[in-house]
């Protein structure tokens, strides 16, 4: 653990102390980011993908390339539920993260994923996911 920054690890000195096994593993595992970015043009439908392994959340932006109007919104579904999202014109209301998912550490998530825009203007969604790094450096 020489090559491991300070709060790097996501345990503590204390659960590699443990009699459990399970939480010694976890002890030296890391947290890293990945992203993701999906450019939607107006009425456009994203493919359904699943988050990458290891992943324990994430977080989505959105950025819209002019003014969105009255009345837009923005529909993700997720896991085969549709969640609506309205937007104002500058879609600054949801800077920088419009939404988060439940994250708990240690449990990974196989969430489905779809994007629809309804905005009125071209749109890119940010996506980044929090990981378990499994692997040293």
């Amino acid at each position: 653990m020489a090559n491991i920054e300070a709060n790097e690890v996501i345990f503590s000195k204390g659960s590699q102390l443990s009699g459990s096994d399970f939480l010694k593993w976890f002890s030296t595992k890391q947290i890293y980011t990945s992203g993701q970015t999906i450019d939607l043009a107006n009425l456009g439908i994203s493919n359904e993908f699943v988050t990458p392994n290891g992943c324990i959340g994430y977080k989505l932006s959105i950025r819209p390339i002019g003014n969105t109007g009255g009345g837009s919104h923005y529909i993700m579904t997720v896991n085969g539920t549709r969640i609506e999202f309205i937007l104002n014109n500058t879609g600054a209301l949801y800077s920088p993260y419009f939404y988060e998912s439940p994250m708990h550490p240690y449990v990974e998530i196989k969430d489905a994923l779809e994007f629809e825009n309804q905005t009125g203007v071209a749109i890119t969604i940010g996506i980044i996911y929090y990981r378990l790094k499994y692997r040293d450096r």
